[in-house]
């Protein structure tokens, strides 16, 4: 397996499970290897240290329960081929398991403003998808991600219609509506809700 392919982390939700206990949702972007066998989930109660894993499978999303209450945990995911080889840490997410009413810190599960990332990878490559996260502090009920050319011509509409408040991945393929791949040059991915707009260019490599 190449390596060479980042794993995004991202935290969805911090949320009371039971009395005395937390879960944390997370969910992160797919690897395109082929022989990809699925995800470890790391996880411990300091930076960089990982004192538990879990075998995920091969989803994108998880959701961690039977945590500690009023903790903070730093989790990491790895990545596994069929061959037993395991990848790299990805990024590191911290997120507190707040139980009772807490105010501890970390990742907050709703953001506090609308927001668009830099599309990843970043040139985009032929046999490879861009992983794009936007953030809604406040359920919508039309939200669209869009490509646009140079000219100002919408190319692709990637996902359109309602959407929760809190952090949204989408993956895009560098194809058009009709699904021919669109030509090397630079494009721009836009986020939109109502009035509000964000823009961010991505250049495709062909």
């Amino acid at each position: 397996m190449n390596w060479k392919y980042f794993v995004l982390v991202i935290l969805l939700s911090a949320s009371l499970a039971a009395a005395g206990e937390s879960s944390l949702s997370i969910a992160w972007s797919r690897n395109t290897e082929p022989d990809l066998l699925g995800y470890r989930l790391h996880f411990g109660t300091r930076p960089g240290t990982y004192t538990a894993s879990r075998d995920v499978g091969n989803v994108t999303a998880f959701t961690l329960t039977g945590l500690n209450a009023d903790t903070t945990y730093y989790l990491a995911l790895t990545a596994l081929d069929v061959w037993g080889n395991e990848s790299t840490y990805s990024n590191e997410v911290r997120a507190a398991a707040e139980g009772g009413g807490g105010g501890g810190g970390g990742i907050p599960a709703v953001p506090d403003k609308f927001g668009l990332e830099s599309a990843y990878p970043n040139p985009l490559r032929t046999g490879a998808d861009a992983t794009l996260r936007f953030a809604l502090p406040e359920a919508r009920d039309e939200v669209t991600l869009a490509v646009f050319n140079t000219l100002g011509q919408r190319v692709r509409t990637i996902s359109s219609g309602p959407a929760a408040a809190g952090y949204h991945l989408r993956q895009w393929d560098g194809r058009d509506d009709t699904g021919l791949p669109l030509a090397t040059g630079v494009y721009y991915i836009r986020f939109q809700t109502g009035v509000k707009i964000i823009t961010t260019p991505i250049t495709i490599f062909r």
